[in-house]
């Protein structure tokens, strides 16, 4: 399977890299941060930033049978939370030894939810 990025939200989008490791992930979410903000594309409507900004976040998944598209979407989707929730224009990883709490709950719509079962059909086939 191919890298590939995905919209599945209004401003929302995912990477997939199916050949990159946590380390990998991050260090090309990190450079996309930084592409970013290097632009300084001007954000005058904002009241969070004065320049349109990034927060990514970074989950890892290994196939096993007991594994759900579900639980890794959702752990990239609380890595994202805490990205934003620790400042924004930032980069969390995952961290799946451990539920992060006190995360808003992920937007739970048709966009996501067709995404998710494109994802699953990709990598679970």
């Amino acid at each position: 399977m191919a890298n590939f990025v995905a919209r599945y939200g209004g401003e929302e989008f995912t990477a997939v890299l199916p050949n990159t490791d946590k380390k990998g992930a991050f260090h090309i979410a990190e450079r996309m941060r930084k592409c970013i903000k290097k632009l300084a594309i001007k954000h005058p409507t904002s009241r969070v930033a004065d320049c349109v900004t990034i927060s990514l976040g970074v989950a890892e998944l290994i196939p096993q049978a007991s594994d759900s598209i579900a639980d890794f979407i959702n752990n990239a989707d609380n890595a994202l939370y805490m990205a934003k929730q620790l400042g924004r224009n930032k980069v969390h990883m995952a961290n799946l030894s451990r539920i992060e709490t006190n995360l808003q709950p992920p937007r739970k719509n048709i966009i996501y939810r067709s995404y998710r079962e494109t994802i699953a059909e990709l990598w679970f086939s």
